[in-house]
């Protein structure tokens, strides 16, 4: 499975599948007790007094492990997952919308600090729509984490920064 990455007292792994069931798609993971997500951790008194030595190394960490998801997509074991993703034309769309379309809307919300740059957005959502067409998994590209967010993210004993767990 996909590594753990450790970074001094900071760990970022990916939970456990402990079982699926084909027939009602239903996953069940390790359970995660006393966590809270990364989102609620950055946002709550506790994380006020996280050193920025401490952000970095969780920034870091995280970075860290998500390199390490894409050098584990990259494998040999990987290619026929790999390629069957790649085949999911219904996932690039909505991933394509949400990030470069959704973008573009966003202009007419913050017109004074967005519109400047409305030319560059264009573009890129005009160099990322010709990648989508010509992606084929043979094309040396890769897998992309479409779900790496604050939210998904769990803290493990928040009692104490120094032993932080990221899952």
């Amino acid at each position: 499975g996909l590594a753990m990455y450790k970074n001094g007292n900071i760990t970022v792994k990916t939970p456990r599948l402990l079982h699926f069931n084909r027939e009602t798609d239903t996953q069940v993971f390790e359970d995660l007790p006393n966590s809270v997500d990364l989102k609620t951790f950055l946002l709550s008194q506790v994380s006020h007094d996280l050193s920025e030595s401490s952000g970095r190394a969780l920034g870091s960490a995280l970075g860290s492990w998500l390199r390490s998801f894409h050098h584990w997509t990259a494998e040999e074991q990987q290619v026929e997952s790999t390629k069957l993703l790649g085949e999911n034309k219904v996932m690039k769309e909505l991933k394509f919308w949400v990030n470069y379309t959704m973008l573009m809307n966003t202009i007419e919300n913050f017109p004074d600090i967005l519109e400047k740059d409305r030319d560059i957005f264009e573009e890129v959502r005009d160099l990322a729509a010709a990648e989508l067409e010509r992606q084929n998994y043979d094309e040396g590209y890769g897998v992309i984490h479409g779900d790496f967010w604050t939210g998904k993210y769990a803290l493990l004993d928040l009692n104490s920064t120094k032993r932080a767990r990221l899952t």
